[in-house]
């Protein structure tokens, strides 16, 4: 994981962050405002903000606008977003959508597991964000918004298309193991087994959340 530098300018209270990462293939440096503290949360503004989160995955972050992710469609090859957080390296930060919305992503990797958004999210908490007009695939543990789930996912959605080869493929979540309240999914969700409209697979909690579309598998 590579580390962010934080500015201060000096005789001001705000506070600049630049972290170093890869966007769409290429190392990019990206300036946010706030230090990624919960009193001062990174703020996106940006869609190559949002790919940066894979520089700091214990950070709070939080949207200040809607993005436009449909850039995404020619992004690394075709393979579009790279998620953030996986197996190995979670996400345990806070992202804080403050609901807006996030529409056409898209995500084309058949042959990856802990596909989505957010491809592994081990004890951080994603909330009040919208994501719309999507297209994700991959190979096992793929959602719109976690392919893993063992933090906490509130008040989001998730419009559009998911698909796996595998296992635990959901709209919204592909394998629970932390808790979800009060989200929603609507849009058609392929796979071969283990497969939900709302969540693939869950060994945890689920409140107050609904799906809507056809679903295969």
């Amino acid at each position: 994981m590579l580390v962010g530098v934080v500015t201060i300018p000096t005789g001001t209270a705000s506070a600049a962050t630049t972290l170093t990462t890869t966007v769409n293939g290429s190392s990019v440096s990206l300036t946010y405002d706030g230090e990624g503290t919960s009193a001062s949360p990174y703020q996106i503004d940006s869609l190559a903000k949002l790919q940066g989160m894979r520089a700091d995955l214990s950070a709070h972050y939080q949207l200040v606008q809607d993005i436009d992710a449909s850039a995404t469609q020619g992004w690394n090859g075709g393979a579009g977003f790279d998620p953030v957080g996986d197996g190995g390296t979670a996400f345990t930060g806070n992202f804080d959508g403050k609901n807006h919305t996030i529409s056409d992503l898209v995500i084309d990797r058949p042959t990856s597991n802990q596909i989505g958004l957010f491809g592994y999210v081990g004890g951080g908490v994603i909330d009040n964000v919208d994501i719309d007009a999507a297209e994700v695939a991959g190979r096992g543990i793929v959602a719109g918004l976690v392919g893993h789930n063992a933090g906490t996912v509130t008040n989001s959605s998730y419009t559009g298309n998911v698909s796996g080869t595998i296992a635990e493929v959901g709209g919204l979540v592909g394998h629970n193991a932390g808790i979800i309240t009060d989200t929603y999914a609507s849009g058609a969700v392929t796979g071969n087994s283990a497969v939900g409209g709302l969540v693939g697979r869950s060994s945890g909690t689920v409140d107050n959340s609904s799906a809507t579309g056809n679903v295969s598998g």
